[in-house]
């Protein structure tokens, strides 16, 4: 489902006929399976990319939250996790990331440093705002807020209201109208 979930939104991003008068089609790049790498994620221009869209696992260290990561695809020298000190030496200029996996909103809280997780990582590097999960998410219910979540937006409506709306369409779904399919994530930044 989450090769669904990204599949779908970048096409959602490619449609210039679907895309309202105002909202001009983005450059897109889409990472998968095995090309869904750190070094194939980090070397991308990031910067040209308004925005970042993750749909893979994640894991919270609270204990050590600089050692919480999200996953992406093995590589010979790499596991995969990428990790919250990975994150920080990043170059954004992203208006949204979205974090699609497990417990993305939280971190640990250090005095004089504030919190320390995923969010203070993108944000410190340059991304505006997120999109975030506050406890473990399932992938069906997930990938289908994302999906309507991008759609609002391509739409035109703010991200606060596009997530309102596309949380409301999972709610009026009786298969996944249980607040644990959707309240789960929560927007941060401007």
């Amino acid at each position: 489902l989450t090769q669904y979930e990204a599949v779908t939104i970048s096409s959602q991003f490619r449609d210039k006929a679907s895309l309202k008068e105002y909202f001009s089609p983005h450059k897109t790049k889409l990472l998968l399976g095995d090309d869904a790498t750190y070094s194939r994620f980090s070397e991308s221009n990031l910067s040209d990319f308004d925005y970042i869209h993750f749909a893979t696992h994640a894991f919270i260290n609270e204990e050590n939250p600089e050692f919480s990561a999200i996953l992406l695809y093995p590589e010979e020298d790499n596991s995969g996790a990428t990790y919250v000190g990975d994150i920080f030496n990043l170059e954004l200029d992203a208006n949204l990331v979205v974090l699609g996996a497990c417990q993305t909103a939280l971190g640990s809280i250090y005095k004089g440093e504030g919190m320390i997780g995923f969010t203070r990582a993108f944000i410190y590097t340059g991304a505006s705002n997120l999109a975030v999960s506050m406890w473990r998410v399932s992938d069906q219910p997930t990938a289908y807020l994302m999906i309507d979540f991008y759609d609002y937006i391509r739409q035109g409506y703010d991200y606060s209201d596009a997530l309102r709306k596309a949380k409301l369409n999972l709610i009026s779904n009786p298969q996944f109208a249980n607040p644990v399919n959707w309240a789960a994530f929560t927007l941060i930044g401007r």
